[in-house]
């Protein structure tokens, strides 16, 4: 397994986005999510891939946000975990959505 480093970002109550920088690469992850999330921030974010190939094109997912950790698993296996700022998100929500990955 691979992973890389980054930070996720409440952009909206239903949007968030993920980047990382994977072998020299960033890779964007915008997720639409189907419930409304309070502000939050991400003290630090994990991205945990087989292979850059996993790290593009679209995705569902699911995942749990709060109280203190984020941990969300893209349908191809891909998970992205963080540990959030205080005050976190009280209570923890179970978030899926849909999301599609870029990379430059």
């Amino acid at each position: 397994m691979s992973s890389a480093h980054g930070v996720v970002v409440r952009s909206s109550p239903n949007k968030l986005q993920a980047t990382f920088i994977a072998d020299g690469t960033e890779y964007i992850y915008n997720m639409n999510v189907n419930v409304s999330l309070p502000p939050f921030n991400t003290k630090s974010a994990k991205l945990v891939y087989q292979s850059p190939d996993e790290l593009a094109s679209s995705h569902n997912f699911q995942g749990r946000i709060g109280p203190h950790t984020l941990q969300l698993t893209l349908a191809n296996g891909v998970v992205i975990e963080g540990q959030l700022e205080m005050p976190g998100v009280q209570p923890a929500i179970a978030a899926d959505g849909f999301g599609v990955w870029l990379s430059n």
